[in-house]
């Protein structure tokens, strides 16, 4: 069976002392079967991935949930509600229950301030039995009065900056046209600021160089006014 050529061995007619068939069939039977462990094996993992990743959901929404209904209850003894507790309370009950449930107990709290021993029996309670009060409003509505108090807060901030910028531009303007009038001018309307007060009160040079400003400032607006609803 073997021939040596040149110093190598090779065994010719190989086929002929072979199984050939038998080889053939036994890698197509390996191949079948590795082909239907990795289709097993892919299966599987895919399968434990979508488990995993739907619990992962379920864990990310249930927390997000308890922050929320956390935050409704927030500066109240029914903060104190354990971990726990909360979810259970939202298997039982249902976040959407619960939710309204933990803003309407909050709320009875901020106006009634009595003791809470116990908040999660508490709050069950209140799902259990769930009564919406007549002076409840909603945490939307809260919100929407809130927004417009603040919107009501800005505008009336916003006018009051607008009214003092109006008038340090009539403070300035004043007194640009107090120093346009002749000394003369201003004399006159000194004299007539001392006139305008009561007799024998005395006041600073500064009052009534502040009056005689003020009279002299309404002098021109009268004259603008008079020329600008007189007819042409």
């Amino acid at each position: 069976m073997v021939e040596i050529v040149e110093g190598a061995y090779f065994l010719p007619e190989w086929e002929k002392h072979q199984n050939l068939s038998g080889l053939a069939k036994i890698r197509e039977q390996t191949r079948q079967r590795v082909a239907r462990h990795r289709a097993k094996a892919k299966s599987v993992t895919l399968h434990v991935t979508q488990s995993n990743a739907a619990e992962t959901e379920t864990e990310i929404e249930l927390e997000k949930q308890q922050h929320e209904i956390r935050f409704l209850l927030n500066n109240t003894p029914l903060c104190r509600i354990s971990d726990d507790e909360l979810r259970s309370l939202v298997y039982r009950h249902g976040s959407k229950q619960l939710m309204l449930a933990a803003d309407i107990a909050a709320e009875t709290w901020r106006r009634e301030k009595h003791e809470i021993q116990n908040p999660g029996g508490y709050l069950n309670s209140f799902c259990s039995a769930l009564i919406t009060p007549s002076w409840y409003r909603s945490l939307e509505d809260r919100r929407a009065d809130a927004e417009a108090i603040e919107e009501k807060r800005l505008a009336t901030l916003k006018a009051k900056e607008k009214q003092i910028v109006a008038e340090e531009k009539e403070a300035c303007d004043r007194e640009a046209f107090w120093a346009s009038i002749s000394e003369a001018e201003r004399d006159n309307f000194r004299r007539k600021a001392k006139e305008s007060m009561n007799p024998g009160l005395e006041l600073p040079g500064a009052a009534i160089a502040a009056i005689a400003k003020s009279m002299a400032w309404e002098n021109r607006t009268q004259l603008n006014t008079n020329v600008h609803s007189s007819p042409t």
